[in-house]
């Protein structure tokens, strides 16, 4: 899907530059976050947000990136060779931020942000995307205090049991039942002995999103990344009881994470695409102003 958004245009773009050698290509995959189509900023209030129409404010907005790929004229798929070693990329990881710990989002947001992911590719023409909404699971468990970045991040981190969150997107919900509805998502169903414990082997839901956008070139367009088509058909004023704020992936939060688990094109009983993921609604291809 391809959108033209003058707000999204005016916050990202993207480019390929001139940093390779004659053999390769220096990437920069530009994302833009967006409310519905206004730009995702803290200290915004939002209305109109879900079923119930619920007006609130980011308090969270991040997600971690791996496994991308671009289509080259060919039609093959070819892995971006990631800068690593920065605070945002490392061991084939990105961790995207969109929140600046201002206003609500100053409890668990960091001052900087990142809205794009570099590397290199082989020199030539690319016509569409694919990324992993997520941590492979080598790397998901792993201790945070020993880990390089982005993968450090502890606000990211859940247990070594059930590892990292691949997203998080909390609202600040005016006369909400709860103070925040938060939506992590990450892997559940993980076998180990305890909390402390990573598994030996994938979560029984694993919950990592596979994104394809066709007819993405990464000289002209940016990924738009709209928060509001994550909870489009969720109620975020409510919240099942005794169950977490929002949700958290909980094995019993069918009722409050069905809706954001399909916006991604997850199943949520499964934690595997439906058709590929083919179906999810909030990452689509915005044209980068020219």
């Amino acid at each position: 899907m391809r959108i033209t958004t003058v707000c999204l245009l005016a916050l990202a773009g993207a480019s390929i530059g001139c940093g390779g050698s004659d053999a390769t290509q220096a990437v920069a995959l530009k994302f833009a976050a967006n409310v519905d189509g206004a730009p995702a900023r803290c200290g915004t209030t939002y209305t109109d947000l879900g079923t119930a129409g619920s007006s609130a404010q980011l308090a969270s907005a991040r997600m971690y990136v791996s496994n991308v790929e671009l289509r080259d004229a060919g039609g093959t798929w070819v892995p971006l060779t990631l800068d690593e070693g920065t605070r945002w990329q490392g061991e084939g990881v990105t961790l995207l931020d969109f929140d600046d710990a201002s206003a609500k989002c100053a409890d668990t947001g960091t001052p900087g942000t990142n809205d794009q992911i570099t590397g290199t590719l082989p020199a030539g023409t690319y016509d569409a995307l694919r990324f992993t909404l997520g941590v492979p699971f080598a790397l998901n468990h792993g201790d945070t205090a020993s880990a390089s970045a982005p993968l450090d991040e502890p606000t990211m981190f859940w247990t070594w049991n059930n590892g990292r969150q691949f997203l998080s997107v909390d609202w600040a919900v005016d006369d909400g039942a709860v103070p925040e509805w938060k939506l992590h998502i990450g892997s559940t169903a993980c076998a180990s002995s305890g909390p402390p414990v990573p598994p030996d082997a994938e979560c029984g839901r694993p919950n990592r999103a596979t994104i394809e956008l066709d007819d993405f070139h990464p000289d002209a367009d940016v990924v738009a990344v709209d928060l509001g088509a994550l909870i489009a058909g969720a109620n975020i004023s409510t919240n099942v009881a005794d169950t977490p704020p929002g949700c958290m992936t909980g094995l019993t939060e069918a009722d409050d994470c069905s809706a954001p688990f399909s916006a991604i094109g997850l199943s949520f009983e499964t934690g595997a695409c439906v058709e590929g993921c083919t179906g999810q609604t909030v990452f689509t291809v915005a044209s980068r102003a020219r």
